[in-house]
């Protein structure tokens, strides 16, 4: 009788075990779906920082994002504090992965918030070398670092911010 009562109880652990594992993996598979979803017609991805991925025949990858009310670089002022605004900067790594030279059209755009309330913002354009879109063609294996800069409303500084890298049509989601 207690050998039963054993042996019955093993039977339910393990069922409830096996039960438990079938669950765990469909949250598993549920949480991967979540890694890309769309924005508009385009699906956005999430990336880690410093680690590569595809943009058109681009590897970029992104180093690092700040968000600061005014710009400076060493003791220069770029752009000065605004009412109301302030500065999204992406450093950015890009490497050119085709056989001949290429160019990045823009910096992109960045779209702010979530679903219907969803703001598209250009990138702010600076003289200063290191910041924005690269001027000249990337040769191939060639990589440069930059600095995309957006000027974006202080209410939306802690939501939800997906970059439309470099134009591509490729979009990231950062914040």
């Amino acid at each position: 009788m207690k050998r039963k009562r054993i042996l019955i109880s093993g039977v339910i652990f393990l069922v409830i075990l096996a039960a438990g594992g079938i669950g765990c993996r469909l949250f598993v598979k549920n949480y991967k779906a979540v890694k890309t979803y769309e924005v508009g017609e385009k699906k956005v991805r999430l990336v880690r920082f410093n680690k590569p991925f595809l943009a058109d025949h681009f590897e970029i990858t992104i180093i690092k994002t700040s968000l600061s009310d005014s710009l400076k670089n060493d003791s220069k002022i770029l752009l000065n504090k605004e009412e109301g605004a302030e500065y999204f900067v992406i450093d950015v790594m890009v490497k050119n992965k085709n056989s001949e030279n290429k160019n990045l059209p823009n910096s992109g755009k960045i779209l702010l918030g979530e679903a219907e309330y969803m703001l598209e913002i250009d990138s702010v354009k600076t003289d200063e070398p290191g910041y924005g879109a690269f001027s000249g063609q990337i040769k191939p294996e060639e990589a440069k670092e930059s600095k995309i800069v957006f000027k974006i409303p202080v209410e939306y500084g802690d939501e939800a911010i997906i970059w439309d890298v470099f134009g591509s049509g490729v979009k990231i989601r950062l914040q």
